[in-house]
């Protein structure tokens, strides 16, 4: 009788820091799908030793909903391995380019204006290149962000009506 025995358990890790803090040389933070993978499954350049960092700070603070474009810059931390990579940022179903710049990704808002059907609306900004990042901003009507929240790995940036 034979039988296979699995040397890690790399998918029981939820977080970053769970999986970097193991120690388990087979396990590794594949930082383009956001989870902890057996190294050899990650495209080599995306395995980690650090976390991503979610610095809040440098996310802009005021944004209009009326603004044509705004840039969106979202923190992750010093990954130079990503500076030649482009990335795609979905808000619900409008698509803008993303590219990685010194320290996180930059996120154009959408071309087309958000229809806001009551007074807000939330959206989704998902980044892509093989992960599934979220950034949720709070649309209002004719607002501008009013301040920031982070929950768990998640920012929110919150849009208020003007007073």
């Amino acid at each position: 009788m034979l039988y296979k025995l699995s040397l890690s358990n790399c998918e029981s890790f939820s977080s970053c820091f769970e999986c970097i803090s193991s120690y388990d040389p087979l396990c590794g933070w594949c930082l383009l799908e956001g989870k902890c993978i057996r190294r050899n499954s990650c495209q080599s350049d995306s395995i980690v030793n650090i976390c991503p960092l979610y610095n809040l700070s440098t996310i802009p603070s005021n944004i209009s909903v009326d603004d044509s474009q705004t840039k969106i810059f979202l923190p992750l931390g010093d990954f130079s391995q990503f500076e030649e990579n482009e990335f795609i940022c979905k808000y619900d179903e409008e698509i803008s380019s993303g590219q990685w710049s010194d320290t996180g990704i930059i996120c154009a808002t959408p071309k087309n204006q958000l229809k806001i059907p009551s007074d807000s609306l939330i959206v989704d900004i998902n980044v892509f290149y093989s992960t599934y990042n979220t950034v949720r901003i709070v649309y209002h009507q004719n607002g501008v962000v009013d301040g920031v929240q982070k929950i768990k790995d998640v920012f929110r940036i919150r849009i208020l009506a003007p007073m």
